[in-house]
């Protein structure tokens, strides 16, 4: 599912693709653009009901070039959700300024932010 939001000044596309890897239990969400205050939502409406009981989520946020702090609670809501559920949620092919959102706000303590899928899903494996 692709989803456009945009902004008073312009677009501010944000695409989120929803995939199923090859493995049960897991889903894949590819993030790109900018995700702020006009379309955090759209995350969560991609996403839909996810998460299935135990299901990981897995954001590939290596397109995503810029997040706000409606961004980061969206991330936050994300995550309680997951765990809720009896899933996690992890971040991978985070860009620096990301990542440094994520570091300033100490959210690197709560959110699992990992290299990549394939890590992911090897930690998933052995889980």
């Amino acid at each position: 599912m692709t989803e456009i939001a945009w902004r008073p000044d312009g677009p501010a596309p944000l695409s989120v693709n929803v995939s199923h890897p090859a493995r049960p239990g897991v889903l894949l969400a590819m993030v790109n653009g900018e995700m702020d205050y006009g379309n955090t939502h759209r995350l969560v409406t991609a996403l839909g009901d996810a998460p299935g009981t135990g299901t990981d989520i897995v954001l590939d946020l290596g397109g995503l070039t810029f997040c706000d702090s409606s961004a980061l609670g969206a991330l936050v809501a994300l995550h309680k959700r997951t765990t809720a559920a009896g899933g996690r949620l992890f971040l991978v092919h985070l860009r620096p300024q990301v990542a440094d959102a994520i570091s300033v706000t100490s959210l690197a303590q709560l959110l699992r932010v990992r290299a990549s899928v394939e890590t992911v899903l090897a930690e998933t494996d052995r889980a």
